[in-house]
């Protein structure tokens, strides 16, 4: 059972995982990036409330070469 509601989960979408969901406090441990092609994830930890989440991520944008303007292409 989660200890967050919709609107938690939203505001932390919304602000980019800014803060933490549980307590709202702005320092955390951050795990490391680990998963497969075209999604990965990492295990977060709060250094205020200790709650730990993860994050997911899939893939939005691809550069080349690495240093050239992003061109972001919208997934259908």
């Amino acid at each position: 059972m989660s200890d967050l509601t919709e609107d938690d989960i939203k505001r932390y979408l919304e602000t980019d995982g800014s803060n933490c969901p549980f307590c709202a406090h702005d320092k955390f441990h951050l795990g490391s990036v680990r998963g497969g092609t075209g999604t990965c994830f990492r295990d977060i930890t709060c250094l205020a409330c200790d709650k730990t989440w993860r994050e997911w991520f899939h893939l939005a944008e691809f550069q080349y070469p690495p240093d050239a303007s992003v061109a972001k292409i919208e997934r259908p």
